[in-house]
Parts: C-alpha cells; sequence; structure tokens
C-alpha cells in the first residue's frame, strides 16, 4: 500500500508520539496490556510504510524538522516476550525501542536475562530503569525513592558496561518529586504514562500505552497527532488517576507499597 494513502491529515497537535507496549504474545491477546504479535506487526508496518523515522528518547526532544515525522517506541517491565517476540518484527522492520527492565526481577521465571539485555543492546536497543522493585515511588520516602533509583541504575551500568539515562515510572506513578530525585541520581529522561506527544523541552516525557485493542486505525490516529483520540485518551487517563490512587491506599500490595522488600 503506498504511503501516500496511509498518511493522515495534517496533524492537529505537533509532538513526537512515545508508544508504550507491555507483554507480547503469538496469539490473541487475554490480558489489555498485551499486543498480540500480528498487532504490534500491524503498528510497525504503518510507521514504516507511512515514513515516519523511529528515534530515540532523545532524539525526541529535539525540534522536528519541517515535514518529518518521528515516533518513539518503548516496552515496559523487561518481560521476556518482549525479547523472544519484540526484538525479532523491530529488527525486521529496521527500528529500534527502549526496553525499561525492573532490575530484581532480571534473571527470574517470565523476565529477561542479562545474557538477553545485552543481546538486545548488541542489535541496536536500548536498556532503561524501570526501578529496582515494581513498586509505586510516589508512596515512598525521597531516601527510599534515591536509593530504589540510584541501585537500579548502578546494577544496570555495571552489568551493561554502557550508560542508562531513562527511566520510566512503573504503573506510570510518579510526580515532581520523584522526578527529581531520578535528575538527581543520573536520569536524563524520566517518562510517566500521561498519554500526549512529546514536546521539545518538556523535563517529563509523556507517552501512549498501546492496548490490546489498539487497531491500526487507533494508532495511525495516534501516530498521526489526531485531536480526538489524544484528548480522549487524556481525559481518561485522568478519570482513571483518583481511583488508582484509592486502591493504592487500600490494596496497597497491587502496587508494591510498603517495606522494600530485601534483595534475595
Amino acid at each position: 500500500m503506498a504511503a501516500r494513502q496511509l498518511d493522515h491529515p495534517r496533524p492537529a497537535l505537533s509532538g513526537v508520539p512515545v508508544f508504550m507496549y507491555h507483554d507480547l504474545c503469538e496469539g490473541a491477546a487475554s490480558d489489555r496490556y498485551t499486543a498480540s504479535l500480528p498487532q504490534l506487526t500491524m503498528h510497525l508496518g504503518f510507521l514504516r510504510e507511512a515514513r515516519f523515522t523511529v528515534c530515540s528518547l532523545e532524539e525526541a526532544l529535539r525540534p522536528l524538522p519541517h515535514g518529518t515525522r518521528r515516533a518513539v517506541l518503548t516496552f515496559d517491565d523487561g518481560l521476556v516476550r518482549q525479547c523472544d517476540i519484540g526484538l525479532r518484527v523491530l529488527v525486521e522492520h529496521g527500528f529500534s525501542a527502549t526496553f525499561f527492565v525492573t532490575t530484581s526481577l532480571i534473571d527470574t521465571p517470565g523476565y529477561m536475562t542479562w545474557n538477553q539485555l545485552r543481546g538486545m543492546r548488541t542489535a541496536g536497543m536500548t536498556i532503561g530503569s524501570h526501578g529496582h522493585h515494581h513498586a509505586d515511588h510516589t508512596a515512598m520516602s525521597a531516601k527510599q525513592v534515591e536509593e530504589e533509583l540510584r541501585r537500579s541504575r548502578g546494577i544496570l551500568e555495571e552489568k551493561l558496561v554502557a550508560p542508562v539515562n531513562a527511566f520510566s515510572a512503573p504503573f506510570g506513578f510518579v510526580n515532581r518529586s520523584v522526578a527529581a530525585v531520578a535528575r538527581q541520581v543520573g536520569f536524563q529522561h524520566v517518562c510517566s504514562s500521561l498519554p500526549w506527544p512529546v514536546q521539545p523541552g518538556m523535563t517529563m516525557i509523556p507517552r501512549i500505552v498501546v492496548y490490546k485493542n489498539t487497531t491500526r486505525e487507533d494508532f495511525a490516529g495516534l501516530a498521526c497527532g489526531s485531536a480526538w483520540p489524544l484528548m480522549a485518551r487524556r481525559a481518561r487517563h485522568s478519570a482513571l488517576h483518583v481511583p488508582k490512587f484509592v486502591l493504592r491506599r487500600f490494596w496497597p500490595a497491587k502496587f508494591g507499597v510498603g517495606p522494600i522488600p530485601e534483595e534475595q
């Protein structure tokens, strides 16, 4: 299909979309946050056919030259199927992505190993931090946040022998205090789950979640900056923000709130 047939009208919103995937599967997805192999292939196929440049987080923050299109791909949690399925599809399309991993879960069942992470780096992928434990950092003291993030970054840099400059907040729970601590320990990019295109100079990077029901048409609209789907996503995000915090208070274990577990 020709690229011109895929082009949407001039985007109503400027900026660069940063997409966030979680788990992947070969067939039909059951979990809301899991994308299927055919779905991921369709999304990446659209970006290639519509002549998007898939860039890094750092490049997304730079001014966008007229007539160019950029997008960023990210994956949270460090799940093993992101390597088994996602890496293969990314390489086939000639794209790169940033994978945010929780360091205490590396080398545990269902998650990537250190050897897989090294292989992903060799393939051109970027590895970022998703914290040391998959926990709500906004419920921690500043000291706890610093210990968590400094530990995660230090482990990643030591094991991968490479700088780790990006952090994404588990559950999308991040505030100014957490972001400030993240920058204090050396992270240049702090990612949230607020759905909106990235603008030059932003200090916190918004990202657009990909769900199991995100169709090619939905993805195309979000990628091209169509105002209505992005505003609808943002309104939904705001509406669910308060219930999430209520759940966090009365069901803390779901969000990793409480004493930080000791390293095994």
